[in-house]
């Protein structure tokens, strides 16, 4: 047990608070998200097409030929479901990004001031965003690598060598090929991290610096630069592949200043969490004039250089070059959304890194840190209430699966307004055995692993009755003489009196029989059409 003797209680106390925030994983068996079903699905078929060539999969689908991002959890998904249920790969995907990203946090910011070790957990209310409840799992693995980078680029620059700018390397391409926005976000905090370094060492005196500009400054960023040359080329086309002119939906500033001091993006089941997110806000800002001021009485003394701490301040300045973004670029450019939220939880996230390496009063640092977690415990509470909430819905389709023979094509039709993260709750169908589920947005939009065969794909039908007669939507090929009837369609929800719903339970009644019902799913089996 000497081992153990090296960490002290504030390790420990760490170390409790780290599983105490990823505790909501685990109120239910299974982790429901908006896209969750979508991953199980794909994840399903990844590993068909790698390992069964005589899967029906085959006709339906194929990896896409552009290395783009939104890889990296698809992968880890395949190979940890090759030893354990998918639910479990899912909750360890999930769990390995609550412990990494805040502990690459706090080595970062005991590497920049050893004496903080109690600010670092104030990255913990800011792990729980919407976007981890929607199961962008990507994303969030691309936050966890460009906090490892981070930290790996804080500790070494100025003495890499060969292995470590491999390591660098290799830390940028998992961030890529998890999501381009972290990645970019990284390439920024090198960059000028790299500047703000040199200042610091080489800023005693202009000549100082014109000396030392290459060695120092140039040199390095050359050398990052062409280290980082393959991942441009393909950051390059991918954005050269989706125009996104005319396609772009821009917030109003109002808007975005709101999602700043609202913090929005920690908002995820209602609007209820958002007392609590402006109280958090409240705190931290009060708290970070007191700082602000205490530092610049500091530089205004002297008792402190403000080139010797001229790295902190980095933070800072990068969470003001992101602010300037926000009312720059668009919330949707056609491809991806949720833009503006992405940018306001990296400004936050890097005014907790410039808030945290400040030198500060040990009490202070304790009620500081005591506010922020107080005001994160009811959010926790609501974290744990929503998701045995969605748990509850996954269970009404969860016997559906049984009910599907294997190689069958299924069409969802979804009119749940009360339930905003089910919209793809169908694809947990498709999650453990070949069942073809004709909603599969990840195959539609080109920027996951896998796309459709368009061209292969058959007219498939409701009976006799193709796409272009009903209302819905199902992937089919209109174009293709082959025609084919699906095998199952699954309704969830209703809207009872909706125009559109009761012409396609009607289409439903003629056309198929009922196999299954709940209060939430009926389960039709189309009918053979006779020869």
């Amino acid at each position: 047990m000497a081992f153990l003797k090296k960490y002290t209680w504030e390790n420990y106390l760490f170390f409790g608070l780290l599983l105490l925030n990823a505790l909501p994983l685990f109120m239910s068996s299974n982790f429901i998200t908006l896209d969750g079903g979508a991953h199980a699905y794909n994840t399903n078929i990844i590993s068909q097409l790698l390992f069964d060539s005589k899967s029906i999969y085959h006709n339906y689908y194929e990896f896409n030929p552009e290395p783009v991002p939104n890889w990296f959890t698809h992968i880890l998904l395949v190979v940890f479901k090759s030893v354990m249920p998918y639910f479990l790969a899912e909750k360890l995907v999930v769990l390995i990004y609550f412990v990494l990203t805040p502990l690459f946090f706090r080595k970062t910011i005991l590497l920049i001031n050893p004496n903080n070790r109690v600010l670092s957990y104030l990255i913990f209310p800011f792990t729980h965003f919407l976007m981890l409840y929607l199961g962008f799992f990507n994303f969030c693995y691309g936050i966890m690598f460009s906090f490892i980078g981070i930290y790996f680029w804080t500790k070494n620059f100025g003495e890499f060598n060969l292995k470590k700018w491999a390591i660098m390397f290799a830390i940028c391409v998992a961030t890529y090929f998890s999501h381009i926005f972290p990645f970019v976000v990284l390439v920024m905090y090198c960059m000028s991290s790299l500047f703000c370094s040199y200042i610091k060492e080489h800023g005693s005196s202009f000549k100082s610096l014109l000396i030392k500009l290459w060695s120092y400054f140039l040199k390095p960023l050359t050398v990052f630069v062409i280290l980082l040359l393959p991942i441009l080329y393909l950051l390059k086309n991918y954005f050269a592949n989706r125009p996104t002119h005319g396609k772009e939906v821009f917030l109003e500033p109002m808007e975005l200043t709101k999602m700043f001091y609202k913090i929005k993006p920690l908002q995820v089941y209602d609007d209820s969490e958002l007392k609590y997110t402006k109280y958090i806000f409240l705190w931290i800002g009060l708290m970070a004039v007191v700082v602000g001021i205490t530092v610049l009485i500091s530089y205004l003394k002297k008792r402190v250089s403000f080139r010797a701490e001229f790295l902190k301040h980095n933070f800072l300045f990068l969470a003001l070059v992101l602010t300037g973004l926000l009312f720059l670029v668009p919330d949707d450019d056609g491809y991806g959304g949720f833009i503006s939220l992405r940018i306001v939880l990296f400004i936050w996230y890097f005014f907790m890194f410039w808030f945290a390496v400040q030198n500060m009063n040990r009490i202070f640092q304790y009620v500081l840190v005591l506010g922020v977690l107080a005001l994160q415990f009811p959010l926790l509470m609501k974290r744990s209430n929503g998701i045995k909430w969605t748990a509850s819905n996954f269970r009404y389709i969860e016997k559906i699966e049984k009910l599907i023979e294997p190689n069958s094509t299924v069409v969802q039709v979804f009119s749940d307004d009360g339930n905003w993260l089910g919209h793809h709750l169908s694809n947990y169908i498709g999650a453990n055995k070949p069942i073809v589920v004709l909603d599969n947005y990840e195959a539609s939009k080109e920027y996951f692993p896998l796309v459709w065969k368009d061209d292969y794909i058959p007219n498939l039908t409701i009976g006799k009755t193709d796409m272009f007669q009903t209302c819905i939507y199902w992937k089919t090929n209109p174009y293709n003489p082959e025609t084919k009837p699906v095998d199952y369609v699954v309704m969830i929800g209703s809207k009872i009196g909706d125009e559109c719903f009761e012409k396609t339970r009607e289409l439903l009644n003629k056309e198929g029989e009922i196999t299954y019902s709940n209060e939430k799913v009926v389960l039709y089996k189309i009918k053979k059409q006779a020869k």
